[in-house]
């Protein structure tokens, strides 16, 4: 029984199909033409991609207003950067000890900071105990360390 509707329709419905890919088919492509004609960009630039030289940029402008090139690795895309290039260079990777190493040690970058800032739990604790502020927590005042 099924065989017979089927053979009944199947021509039918198959027409029908290949006259509607074919009206799709059309329709993007004058879709796509009336989008290209008003300058519509079909790919979009991530605006987190920026070449070495950019970043190396971004990164010399961060040590003139803040005097250092520790740039916190939670302070965004800069941050990851600076912390790719110390990974980089932990590595002792050929083309970037060549290229890059000997552009970042000509501006002051430092390789370990840790190692310069070594601080004492102690000095750490002063600090917190300096800069504790208060917060509003649920409509109350909460002293937060």
């Amino acid at each position: 029984m099924y065989a017979k509707i089927y053979e009944k329709y199947a021509a039918s419905f198959f027409l029908h199909l290949n006259i509607l890919t074919g009206i799709l088919r059309i329709h993007i492509s004058t879709s796509q033409h009336k989008m290209d004609t008003i300058g519509f960009q079909w790919v979009v630039n991530n605006p987190n991609q920026k070449s070495w030289e950019q970043r190396f940029e971004d990164l010399k402008e961060y040590q003139q207003l803040h005097g250092t090139t520790r740039v916190p690795r939670s302070s965004g895309t800069l941050g990851e950067w600076v912390h790719m290039q110390r990974r980089m260079y932990n590595k002792k990777d050929p083309n970037f000890m060549e290229k890059k190493a000997p552009q970042l040690q000509n501006i002051g970058f430092e390789w370990n900071p840790r190692k310069h800032g070594f601080v004492t739990w102690e000095e750490n604790f002063n600090r917190l105990v300096s800069t504790r502020k208060y917060f509003l927590v649920g409509g109350n005042r909460a002293n937060v360390f």
